[in-house]
């Protein structure tokens, strides 16, 4: 999982854009929203199979999820 993304991550052309909406978001906030969308059907393979994975270990109850300061946490909010 963590190669594949690092795949999609490193395609021609991702550097420029991440650091041309760093650079416009003070500017242009609703390019977090556009962009973000747009990365999130990209991204979204890749998330599904990592959530997949630890909702798996969770049930199988060798991962837990716990704050920084002990309290155990959903997997997901």
């Amino acid at each position: 999982m963590g190669r594949d993304y690092a795949c999609l991550l490193s395609r021609p052309g991702t550097a420029a854009l991440c650091r041309l909406i760093i650079t416009e978001l003070l500017q242009m906030p609703e390019l977090a929203d556009i962009v973000g969308n747009g990365f999130a059907i990209d991204r979204g393979p890749f998330f599904d199979r990592l959530r997949d994975y630890l909702d798996a270990e969770a049930q199988a109850g060798t991962l837990d999820f716990r704050s920084a300061d002990g309290q155990t946490q959903p997997l997901s909010v």
